[in-house]
């Protein structure tokens, strides 16, 4: 007897799309003398490239195309691939008949434009149903989400993603910050993660360099549609250049100087621990088994919504490995391997902030490791086509802050903190060009260069005599930032971190630029002692206009036309000129506020005179500051609510799009050791949610959270009140209670599906020659949360599957069913379809769960391997 344990699982790819007029179907091919196979070859940018394959078992190649969104059906191209005589429409039934007689193949291929659902039935001359199918943009996955709705969710396309809009232009245009990784011209045409990691055969590079974590800026002349026709500026070598020719750039060597990597390679060919061997992610490309500069099966992209700003983040994560063979079969093979996790996102003033993880996950300690990330800055635009190249001049900041860099021809700058945040880098430098496929030591490590460092323990510009601000550095024909961790010990599971902020701008140009320390804007809010009378902020301005401008506040009001002036600064003709940074550092008068929380608000303006001495006003983009004021200590407990918002009104409620929300903020009592907190909605029944918090200083803020929140009974989008109580524990009477009020309503918009990555089948004990049926098990919820607007169709959810594979040389017989239906390999199973009230707007949640774990079965015979009994463990997976 053959003992053999499985471990089934099967990766779940979920898609809702709008169902049209009928059910998908496919009919029994063989009831019919005619077949039809749909597939979609492609639905980016609003549009659908639809083949319909058919088998025509007659004289007659006739089909009838009928579809709900016929309007955006390309009946021209049709015409101009099958003849005009060939194609009939009848638009009263949303459909066309056309002919195929004429054509040397039965492959029609069908347009779809500007629509963001296409559902199309086949049929034959004699009305019957040949197939029919329903195709929608957008499909997400969502990572482990059965109680997080800000959960990752993991895309196979890449894309770009909107900070807040910058400013509107005099010509009607609007700027947008955009972050994205790899080339904005792959992000923009959503170019796919699988295909970004594979060989260019042209070059030594990968399709597209997705460790370049990017970010540029899009100026929308009239919408987000066609969004490639737009100009779009952005901030390293060659990212959005597509010129081919001698002379030119090709367009997939985009993005190759932006980098991130480790020394990993040192532990494969040791130099020194002190200088080690460093290789780029594109090292060796052409030796399928090099997996230390880049494992491209495990890379992937993931997106959310941040909880603070309500915009979205991005996420890449792809490993680097090192294995050694053990050939004894009682040993295990000794892995070298590190995760690199690279993460950014927006703040809400639109500074864009990366964050790189390098986390051990192999079998080995990693006695010294090191994690870089090399960044070239280069400025490019593209208009209408026409690509242009920019060089960058670049300076300190001053006191070893960071750098930043401008182009006075384009107008671009962009500012790198490499010393506010926790995790900011340990070293770093200027150098040469870094290419993605770069290898060895001395391209980072030399004694006595301008260009490199000298070992792992120098820490470059970091700790070096800094030039001053504005001032060029030691080389300055130097255009890639060199980036490090410490050389430290990473066990196995621990992680180092990198971190730094960039912003970057092209309107300084045409206005004013300033930008707030992000080690003060990072506070949300800034929390003052009540005592204090003053409070300090700093930054930094640039402009190309005036050479003096005026930075201009108010307090608690958003007429900026009633703003005060916060100081006056002026510049040389040559500063402004070369858009030179200048810093900043005023102290504003808070003697006068109350306690609670208020707003800043701070711009920059500058007056342009012409030849007839009109003056014009240009004013920078606004930030806002909260600051909140402790209250003095009295007797009678008090609490606020900082986050998500401390100044939510009737007026202007907080927006919520999710299912659940946190909140957090600060809470006072002058004498009780405990006291208890609840929150409560509207008039209804107060819930305790922190039982005797303790007061551990008498008189001093204490911060309280309130996580996870559900609203998933709130269905409206009506004005809601939340209140939170403090209570001190030794007082029944309701005068020593303190309340604060958040205001909010919910935001309507699209769909989402919650869905677990995997659906498993358990482990099976099998034995020799014997059929097993499992039933699935799903480890988290599969679900779809409607929020659409005047809902007129139900969503249909659907299940597609792929090819099983195991992890060694073992074939397995096997099948999966639904609902006893059997399921061809790559095939697509329809799972339901929502439950909605048609034009309603209520957020409506329809769970498949149950459903699926009843009704979805994997079926297997055991494989015969030998007449030996022996025990063996085989995984089987489909992705």
């Amino acid at each position: 007897m053959l003992l053999i344990t499985k471990l089934i699982t099967l990766a779940i790819i979920c898609v809702a799309f709008i169902l049209g007029v009928g059910s998908a179907n496919t009919a029994n091919a063989t009831e019919l003398s005619t077949t039809a196979h749909i597939t979609n070859l492609n639905n980016e940018n609003d549009s659908f490239d639809i083949l319909v394959n058919a088998s025509f078992k007659d004289k007659h190649k006739l089909l009838i195309i009928n579809s709900p969104q016929y309007k955006n059906i390309s009946i021209e191209k049709l015409k101009q691939d099958l003849g005009e005589k060939n194609v009939v429409e009848d638009i009263d039934f949303d459909q066309v008949t056309v002919n195929l007689k004429d054509s040397n193949t039965n492959d029609l291929h069908i347009h779809f434009n500007d629509t963001d659902l296409a559902t199309i039935n086949i049929y034959d001359i004699k009305q019957n149903k040949l197939a029919a199918e329903s195709f929608s943009n957008p499909t997400y996955f969502t990572e482990n989400s059965r109680a997080d709705p800000y959960a990752w969710s993991k895309r196979d396309k890449l894309k770009v993603s909107y900070g807040n809009p910058i400013k509107k232009q005099s010509d009607g245009s609007v700027l947008k910050p955009v972050i994205y990784f790899g080339s904005i011209t792959k992000a923009l045409n959503q170019f796919s993660v699988n295909e970004s990691t594979k060989r260019d055969n042209l070059h030594s590079s990968r399709k597209n360099n997705i460790t370049a974590a990017n970010s540029g800026i899009l100026v929308l002349n009239n919408t987000e549609k066609n969004i490639t026709n737009n100009t779009f500026f952005t901030n390293t070598s060659g990212d959005g250049l597509q010129v081919n020719g001698s002379n030119g750039v090709d367009d997939n060597r985009q993005s190759i100087n932006n980098i991130v990597t480790s020394n990993l390679f040192n532990y494969r060919e040791k130099v020194t621990d002190q200088t080690p061997n460093i290789a780029g992610p594109d090292y060796r490309l052409s030796s399928n088994n090099f997996n230390t500069s880049m494992n491209k099966n495990t890379a992937s992209f993931w997106t959310r919504i941040s909880k603070d700003t309500g915009l979205e983040e991005q996420r890449m994560i792809f490993e680097q490995k090192y294995e050694i063979i053990d050939w004894n079969p009682l040993s295990k093979n000794l892995e070298y391997k590190v995760q690199v996790e690279i993460i950014q996102r927006f703040t809400k003033n639109n500074v864009v902030q990366t964050e790189i993880t390098y986390k051990n996950i192999g079998n080995q300690n990693l006695n010294n490791f090191v994690g870089y990330s090399f960044r070239n800055i280069t400025f490019n635009n593209s208009i209408n086509g026409k690509d242009s190249t920019n060089a960058a001049d670049i300076h300190s900041l001053g006191n070893n802050h960071g750098l930043y860099a401008f182009n006075k021809d384009l107008g671009a700058d962009i500012e790198f903190d490499l010393s506010s945040h926790k995790d900011s880098p340990f070293a770093w430098k200027l150098s040469s060009n870094k290419p993605s496929y770069f290898g060895g030591s001395n391209f980072v490590y030399q004694k006595n260069s301008d260009a490199h460092f000298e070992n792992v323990a120098d820490q470059g510009y970091k700790t070096a005599l800094d030039p001053g601000a504005g001032h060029f550095f030691p080389n300055k024909n130097l255009k890639t930032l060199m980036m490090a961790t410490k050389n430290t010990p990473l066990n196995i599971n621990d992680k180092t971190y990198l971190a730094y902020s960039t912003k970057f701008d092209v309107i300084g140009k045409m206005n004013p630029n300033i930008s707030i320390k992000e080690n003060t804007s990072n506070q949300d809010p800034i929390v003052v002692e009540n005592h204090h009378e003053k409070i300090k902020l700093e930054g930094s301005w640039f402009d190309y206009q005036n050479n003096n401008i005026d930075l201009m506040y108010t307090i608690d009001n958003a007429n900026m036309d009633k703003s005060d002036l916060l100081l006056h600064d002026s510049q040389t003709e040559a500063d402004r000129l070369a858009g030179t940074t200048h810093n900043w550092k005023e102290f504003i008068d808070i003697s006068k506020l109350s306690p609670g929380t208020h707003k800043i608000r701070i711009f920059a303006r500058g007056f342009v005179e012409d030849k007839n001495g009109v003056r014009t006003e240009h004013r920078s983009e606004i930030h806002k500051i909260d600051i909140f004021i402790k209250p003095a200590a009295e007797v009678i407990p008090d609490i606020s609510i900082l986050s998500p918002s401390s100044d939510s009104t009737i007026q202007e409620p907080f927006e919520i799009n999710s299912d659940t929300i946190n909140l957090s903020g600060i809470w006072y009592d002058a004498d009780s050791p405990k006291v208890n907190l609840y929150y409560s909605f509207k008039q209804g029944e107060k819930i305790l949610f922190s039982k005797g918090a303790e007061n551990k200083t008498p008189g001093r803020a204490n911060k309280w959270v309130l996580n996870n929140l559900s609203l998933k009974n709130i269905t409206d989008t009506d004005l809601h009140t939340l209140v939170i109580y403090v209570e001190d524990v030794n007082s029944k009477t309701p005068s020593n209670e303190g309340i604060d009020l958040f205001f909010f309503q919910r935001v309507n918009g699209t769909f989402r599906i919650i869905a677990p990555q995997s659906i498993n089948f358990g482990v099976v004990h099998a034995i020799n020659k014997q059929q097993y049926s499992c039933q699935a098990k799903l480890p988290g919820k599969l679900s779809i949360v409607d929020s659409r607007l005047n809902k007129k169709n139900p969503l249909t959810l659907s299940l597609e599957t792929g090819e099983l594979s195991s992890n060694d040389s073992a074939s397995l017989q096997s099948a999966l069913t639904y609902k006893n239906q059997f399921v061809a390999s790559g095939g697509k199973i329809i799972l339901g379809t929502t439950k909605i009230k048609p034009g309603s707007s209520a957020i409506d949640w329809t769970d498949f769960t149950d459903h699926v774990e009843k009704e979805l079965r994997f079926h297997f015979r055991h494989p015969h391997r030998n007449k030996t009994s022996s025990n063996h463990v085989t995984k089987y997976s489909s992705q």
